[in-house]
């Protein structure tokens, strides 16, 4: 799949998100926009057909308005300025629930690791992705989550299940990249296997890169993710270079995303006792406890990790699944619905505005005789 063929892919599941929603009535936030600015087109609208007496756009907002009786009456706001307006207190809701959401999600993720087992964690993920069960690759988060739940405590035979439920090799670029990277996590964390794990977080990297557009939500994340897990394997196996401390050391001090927190904590914790800073290390170690003290995985030594000998074959779930002829077909087709869908969406939205402003032009010229 080239990277053309794989943005378009994420478009149309992008629309394809959008419409499972509104079909479910669901709330989503760019539907709030959306709905938002077209009851303000209309209400503007509504404005110039029943004052065609008031001022037109290009007049001042605050502009009194002669009324009979010598009353004046103050014209409605310019319709640039609603619409500014608008988009304004639109941003400002949804990205402050948005915060607030995430703000209290991180709080019972951290909440959910002081239980004994991964019961707790995963009912808090279940309950942060259950939106993405109306997205088409839905099935890839909800595993993604539920299979790193499982790792942090070390439960092997869950994480394993858990990856194996979804067709990886039917996934765009980035969504494949998930899937290494939880088998990754596996690998660190269940089978103790440093080399393999650093080898498919690399992986993981390098696919999550195939696309275009840098503005994707979640892309970001998920290179920095990728990043740490290879930066705690180089602790490891003590390679780490002053950038990959440095990166330990800034992921150790991320509040906003629990496993950078972790992961980041976990790895600077090794490369202290690489070093020769016991007591570095030893505040780090008991930082990990306070945070995650039923997360056995996360309170291994250096030392409890194999420098040399393989760990016993298993099906990898997503690396066998991606080797496969079984490959990701009908790419030029996806791109080709994904088109389609965007034409109809921008066709829309656009034939409304041009329609608002062709009946502003006729309200604002029987207005004005």
């Amino acid at each position: 799949m080239s990277k053309s063929e794989n943005d378009w892919y994420l478009v149309g599941a992008t629309i394809s998100t959008v419409e499972a929603h509104r079909k479910q009535r669901r709330s989503h936030y760019w539907s709030v926009l959306l709905w938002v600015m077209l009851a303000v087109l209309f209400l503007s609208l509504f404005q110039l057909v029943l004052h065609t007496g008031l001022p037109s756009a290009r007049d001042d907002a605050a502009e009194a308005i002669p009324q009979p009786g010598g009353k004046t009456a103050v014209g409605f706001p310019d319709t640039p300025a609603v619409l500014l307006i608008a988009f304004g207190v639109s941003f400002a809701l949804i990205f402050g629930s948005r915060w607030w959401g995430q703000r209290r999600w991180r709080r019972a993720f951290f909440e959910a690791l002081q239980h004994p087992g991964p019961e707790k964690l995963i009912e808090v993920s279940e309950q942060a992705t259950k939106k993405a069960r109306l997205m088409p690759d839905g099935d890839a988060l909800i595993a993604q989550s539920t299979t790193f739940a499982y790792a942090l405590y070390g439960r092997e035979a869950e994480a394993t299940r858990a990856l194996a439920e979804v067709n990886w090799s039917a996934k765009a670029p980035l969504f494949r990249a998930l899937g290494l990277a939880c088998e990754g996590i596996v690998e660190l964390l269940c089978r103790r296997d440093v080399p393999r794990s650093s080898e498919l977080s690399r992986r993981a990297r390098e696919m999550g890169a195939v696309t275009y557009a840098k503005w994707l939500a979640g892309k970001t994340r998920v290179e920095r993710l990728n990043r740490i897990y290879e930066a705690v394997g180089e602790a490891l196996s003590n390679t780490a270079s002053p950038l990959t401390l440095k990166l330990l050391e800034e992921s150790a001090a991320d509040d906003s995303t629990p496993a950078l927190k972790l992961f980041g904590t976990f790895g600077l914790a090794v490369a202290m006792e690489h070093s020769g800073n016991a007591e570095r290390a030893r505040r780090l170690r008991e930082n990990l406890t306070q945070l995650a003290p039923h997360c056995a995985p996360l309170h291994l030594k250096a030392a409890d990790f194999p420098a040399s000998g393989q760990p016993a074959p298993w099906a990898a779930p997503v690396s066998s699944s991606l080797s496969s002829p079984t490959a990701l077909g009908a790419a030029g087709a996806s791109a080709r619905a994904a088109k389609w869908k965007l034409f109809k969406v921008v066709a829309t939205w656009g034939g409304l505005i041009a329609l608002f402003y062709v009946l502003r032009l006729l309200a604002a010229a029987t207005g004005t005789k």
